[in-house]
């Protein structure tokens, strides 16, 4: 895979500098060389790095594989997130290391013989202050010390580890949540007295999410008194391929909402609380069509064309839900 997307990508503007993941993972798959073996790359990857890099800096190894081992990862809203899993993109961010290990690692920055210096020599200008070396990047400080540092993050975690070798420090936040920790870790390096609280949302994940609030409680309340209501307030015949087009509507909807709503609407629960109460509204509209012999797979009147449509929405909206959750 990590060869084929390297052969499918295009560079723009040569010589510009653009931070890839792929190449990080290209460069990983060169340095192990053989692709062939049945062992997952990724284990062979850590155990080579465990050989090869930590082993002679006295760090011992670790395997993640122990669930017990690892922290729980949340999203930006505080909802609990799968921790990613990786083969092929090992070397751009897979392997893991108790927090203490990974400082130990980067305070050899401090004292690195001058044969590893190229790690950390600016080898590309990203911009007037900022330059890469070979993996880490280096910022130019107002009292001409240099900040070499590294951030990353996946679906539950995020870190920022940096070093300033004038002053022999070096400062590592990790978190098992997806929030950036950025500006705190700069604040700790730089001295600052405070640092802004970390933005977790933007005006448009705001608007998503109060529109996503609103549509599935309207969608609940309208559903629970035309469920409950006389006949004649119904818009459209009732069938199960009408009531399957509106459950997999609206659990693809709260399945969005529960993923993406800002902290401050997430109350962890609330969308197994909006499931709950389709499925009752659901069965009410399903006995009410029962008791009132009208239960069909279709209305005869529902052209094919709509009848298709209807089983390709439920296909693809009810697969990217379970997805989802």
């Amino acid at each position: 895979d990590v060869y084929r997307d390297a052969a499918a990508a295009r560079i723009d503007r040569p010589g510009e500098f653009r931070y890839s993941n792929l190449g990080f993972a290209l460069l990983g798959q060169l340095l192990l060389g053989d692709s062939s073996s049945p062992v997952p790359f990724a284990m062979r990857y850590r155990d080579v790095v465990h050989r090869d890099v930590l082993t002679p800096l006295m760090i011992p190894p670790f395997s993640p594989d122990d669930p017990s081992q690892r922290p729980r990862a949340y999203a930006v809203n505080g909802r609990r997130a799968a921790p990613w899993r990786f083969d092929g993109y090992a070397a751009a961010g897979a392997l893991a290391l108790p927090a203490a290990n990974v400082l130990r690692y980067a305070e050899q920055l401090h004292q690195l013989p001058p044969e590893f210096h190229t790690a950390i020599r600016p080898h590309v200008e990203v911009s007037d202050t900022h330059m890469a070396g070979h993996g880490w990047l280096l910022e130019r400080l107002e009292n001409n010390e240099t900040l070499i540092w590294h951030n990353g993050g996946t679906g539950g975690f995020s870190t920022y580890v940096g070093v300033i070798p004038e002053r022999r420090l070096t400062v590592g936040v990790f978190s098992n949540s997806a929030v950036s920790v950025d500006e705190l870790a700069r604040a700790i390096l730089l001295e600052h007295d405070s640092s802004e609280p970390p933005s977790t949302t933007t005006r448009f994940q705001w608007i998503i999410a109060v529109v996503l609030l609103a549509w599935i409680v309207g969608y609940i309340l309208v559903h629970a008194l035309t469920a409950s209501g006389p006949e004649s307030v119904r818009k459209t015949p009732s069938d199960l391929l009408h009531v399957g087009t509106n459950i997999t509507d609206v659990t693809f909807m709260i399945s969005i909402w529960a993923r993406s709503t800002p902290a401050v609407l997430y109350v962890p629960g609330l969308g197994y609380i909006f499931l709950a109460a389709v499925a009752v509204v659901t069965a009410t509209d399903v006995v009410r069509m029962k008791n009132t012999g009208a239960v069909r797979l279709c209305s005869s009147t529902r052209p094919t064309w709509r009848i298709i449509a209807a089983g390709i929405q439920i296909t693809l909206f009810g697969s990217l839900t379970f997805l989802l959750w």
